[in-house]
């Protein structure tokens, strides 16, 4: 289960943004779309989903993208570049990542990017940091390492990196440390690292716990799937292994449901190898195959290609960040959907559900908690994002969330904030002058 995770210097995030996925103190609104877990010696509460709401180029995608990042420098255990494209280029090239606008106005402070997270997986609760400096759009001669890193494990930190050395705050647990015995003298060779790979990954592992850095691993390989600037895939998903937990005519019948006429939905391999979604129609004992793209709708192309993930998180109890779901997919079939996650009988995994939208629809207090519902705002005038949760406006005053059916009407006269007013007047005008002048 997802609890948290934050950033600084995340692109537009220049300051720390926090992400949180645990109810508000007080809040008794949806009561069974709350999740306890063990962790520890107790247990710990989390929301079962999040909707993320602001403007064009507020950051709501970038905010998603943020874990996607440090999944990636977990599992190879470094912060260098990538050669795998993904759709995500900050995944693969840093240099993406730090926020330029200071260089801009002349500061030319080299912050460094900060990217943490907190989860809790079969019943451990782990909190993971790490900061780097690397080159940036502007200044490609900063040196790229590791400023600091850290690790904390069920309340406990066990160790803080600064620069190449590193400090054991607290032992390792008896169950995790590589030896069942008492921990043997190390060698300071042990606490020291390179300036691009992870302590946590690297001498961490093999000196001290490979079974707990496995467990982090784990989480972030089969705990945490995100879907990043998918407008649609026609492409076989990245996540194949689902099907062989979730069949391809369960996935005919959701394509179906949304109104395909096809005998069956395949993936081929087109000329260059690569598997294309494709609609199969059978006439007589003939079978003829028409590219989904030229056929099938852009909502139906899109929730057969997400689906698997979605499907494969909720089997696993995981954690899915989708960017836009709802684009070009019917509200009711959104609604439905959070509604299987906000179900404490179907969702028995306890999975988790984040995704950002346009729609005000689901301001609505019978659908979404108002700890659920979050925002992403930009400041006109330093450029600087922020992330904040609808709960945070209280119960009180002007800006207060107020115990109606929907807040829709709220965020519209802009008393929540991460919307702006625009007016396309002046261009279309604009466009006319500039027409007349041409005649």
């Amino acid at each position: 289960m997802l609890i948290q995770y934050w950033v600084e210097n995340y692109k537009s995030f220049y300051d720390r943004a926090e992400f949180h996925m645990q109810p508000a103190p007080r809040l008794q609104q949806l009561s069974y779309s709350v999740q306890n877990v063990k962790a520890g010696r107790g247990k710990v509460r989390g929301i079962c989903s999040s909707v993320i709401y602001g403007p064009n180029a507020a950051g709501k995608t970038s905010l998603l993208g943020a874990l996607g990042v440090l999944k990636s420098i977990v599992l190879a255990g470094n912060i260098r570049d990538k050669e795998q494209m993904t759709t995500n280029i900050s995944v693969n090239q840093l240099k993406y990542i730090p926020n330029i606008r200071p260089f801009l106005t002349g500061e030319h402070e080299v912050k460094p990017v900060t990217l943490g997270v907190e989860a809790v997986i079969d019943g451990l609760r782990f909190s993971y940091e790490i900061s780097f400096q690397c080159e940036n759009l502007i200044d490609t001669a900063i040196e790229r390492k590791i400023v600091s890193e850290s690790l904390s494990l069920n309340g406990k930190e066990l160790f803080i990196r600064k620069g190449y050395k590193v400090q054991l705050l607290d032992p390792v647990p008896l169950a995790y440390r590589n030896t069942k015995g008492k921990l043997k003298e190390l060698s300071s060779l042990s606490l020291q690292t390179e300036p691009t790979e992870l302590f946590l990954t690297g001498n961490f592992k093999a000196f001290y716990s490979n079974q707990l850095v496995q467990k982090i691993r784990e989480w972030f390989t089969d705990k945490l799937y995100i879907i990043y600037e998918s407008a649609f895939v026609d492409i076989l998903p990245s996540f194949q292994d689902s099907r062989a937990n979730i069949s391809f005519g369960m996935i005919n019948d959701l394509a179906r449901a949304f109104g395909s006429s096809a005998n069956e939905l395949l993936y081929v391999n087109d000329s260059n190898g690569q598997p294309k979604l494709c609609s199969e129609f059978k006439y007589g004992k003939k079978k003829i195959l028409i590219p989904a793209s030229q056929y099938e709708s852009l909502g139906t192309r899109r929730i057969v290609s997400i689906f698997p993930a979605i499907a494969k998180a909720f089997l696993h109890g995981a954690t899915i960040l989708i960017d836009e779901l709802d684009a070009s997919i019917h509200t009711m079939a959104i609604v439905s959907l959070i509604n299987i996650f906000h179900n404490d009988e179907i969702n028995r995994n306890q999975a988790q559900l984040i995704f950002n939208t346009q729609n005000p629809i689901y301001l609505n207090r019978n659908i979404f908690r108002t700890d659920e519902i979050k925002f992403v705002d930009r400041n006109d005038e330093t450029h600087n994002s922020e992330v904040y949760a609808l709960s945070d406006f209280g119960t009180h005053g002007s800006t207060r969330a107020k115990n109606t059916n929907n807040y829709m009407t709220n965020y519209f006269v802009n008393r929540y904030g991460a919307i702006k007013n625009i007016d396309l007047s002046d261009i279309f005008t604009k466009i006319l002058d500039e027409q007349k002048q041409v005649r």
